[in-house]
């Protein structure tokens, strides 16, 4: 694991980057543009340390970004559904 963070006047952005991107700096690098273009608007009122700032997104926010393909349902492998699943092998007690 990989703690970033950064110091603002009355409030701290903490993250944590975990797998592949706290070993390898290039496959971290989405989740640092992510972390260098957050906004942190703390307010004006009185707020106990370490209380945390609500996070919300801004009102033009996708969940996938303009141009970024989506993988194809059936590809995927965590598509499957509920209806795939099958009962397992059952225990039965003999006395």
């Amino acid at each position: 694991m990989r703690f970033v963070g950064v110091d603002g006047p009355r409030w701290f952005l903490r993250g944590v980057i975990s797998g592949q991107g706290a070993v390898q700096p290039e496959a971290a690098g989405l989740l640092e543009t992510i972390f260098r273009d957050t906004v942190v608007v703390r307010g004006d009122g009185p707020m106990a340390p370490r209380d945390p700032i609500v996070l919300k997104l801004p009102d033009d926010a996708q969940m996938v970004p303009e141009g970024v393909q989506q993988e194809d349902q059936e590809s995927s492998r965590f598509s499957g559904g509920m209806g795939q699943l099958q009962r397992g092998p059952e225990i039965t007690e003999v006395r």
